[in-house]
């Protein structure tokens, strides 16, 4: 256990660690490949499963004091470099960075906890290609996905029952998917397009956070095969959400926008290398949030919400239209 620990979290290599361990590479990469397979059979149905109703109530409450009634979380693709792919697959999985590298589909919340994940894609596809072979937009497209339950909200004086995610451009135009508008004409759209970019970011930090979190993954992958290299991001993602989870227990629910009270709450943890603390203060110390924030309060002052009326529109409720 102690092999496979430093092999995800300091991304040693497995032959590095034969002198203090006294372990062989062979060993090691055995052990590691256990300790994730086991990570997954103990805890995968827990930690690697999707929100249940209450939890995306708690993410639409958080989500609309940032401006956005009725999100869940946020969605993006990053790329892993695969350093030991097979030369015949090479080409296959060669994309715009010239090296070998596999595809991971995400969700996660504002707390940046994962909750959705896919890992495979061969990294020479381009966005379309990717999102063709994405399960999630499988699912969804067969209608077969729980992920989006039918929940009431308000959208101005609109009632809503579809939940959304924040996606970038490359995701297809779905109810279930809000992205910003492509061209800004008026000072609403253009209010709400950077409210968006700014809370999309979520799953931008849980991707960092990971792989600040387990080097194995901000280094190329050195396993042979593909379904090692599932393994390893797999049990670094349930790792990753039972800190979240264990973070969530010991602190205060978080209430609208008090960053002062955040930092001080936080002030009092501990952490030593105060990567704890800034990451909480920086999920809602970001500027484009705070001024789209107060755009909104300037625009409601004087007789409307700019903001909720471009994700009116965005969402087809535009003039009293039928969601």
């Amino acid at each position: 256990m102690i092999a496979a620990m430093k092999v995800l979290a300091c991304g040693d290599p497995a032959d590095a660690l034969d002198e203090n361990l006294q372990l062989s590479e062979t060993v090691v990469a055995d052990s590691t490949s256990r300790f994730c397979r086991l990570l997954k059979e103990l805890y995968g149905d827990e930690y690697l499963r999707g929100p249940n109703a209450e939890e995306l109530k708690t993410m639409m409450r958080e989500n609309a004091a940032r401006g956005l009634p009725g999100m869940t979380m946020s969605v993006d693709c990053m790329h892993w470099q695969w350093k030991n792919c097979p030369t015949e697959w090479a080409g296959q999985f060669q994309g715009k960075a010239k090296v070998p590298t596999t595809v991971l589909e995400g969700a996660a919340s504002f707390d940046t906890r994962i909750w959705y994940c896919f890992l495979g894609i061969a990294g020479s596809n381009n966005d379309i290609n990717i999102i063709d072979r994405s399960p999630l937009i499988e699912a969804l497209a067969s209608g077969k996905s729980k992920v989006f339950p039918n929940m009431h909200y308000n959208v101005g004086s609109e009632q809503v029952t579809q939940p959304y995610m924040l996606a970038d451009g490359k995701y297809p135009s779905w109810a279930c998917f809000v992205k910003g508008f492509a061209t800004l004409s008026n000072r609403a759209e253009s209010n709400f397009t950077k409210n968006q970019e700014a809370v999309r970011k979520d799953i931008e930090r849980a991707f960092g956070i990971l792989q600040v979190r387990f080097p194995v993954v901000a280094r190329p992958a050195r396993h042979w095969f593909l379904g090692k290299v599932k393994e390893v991001i797999i049990a670094c993602i349930i790792l990753h959400n039972v800190i979240v989870e264990d973070e969530r227990e010991t602190c205060n629910s978080v209430q609208g926008l008090d960053v002062e009270a955040i930092v001080s709450g936080y002030d009092h943890v501990g952490d030593s290398n105060g990567a704890h603390r800034a990451r909480h203060v920086a999920q809602f110390d970001d500027l484009k949030i705070i001024e789209a924030l107060a755009e909104n309060e300037r625009a409601t002052a004087q007789g409307g919400n700019p903001n909720e009326l471009a994700l009116m529109r965005f969402l087809g409720c535009w003039g009293g239209q039928q969601c």
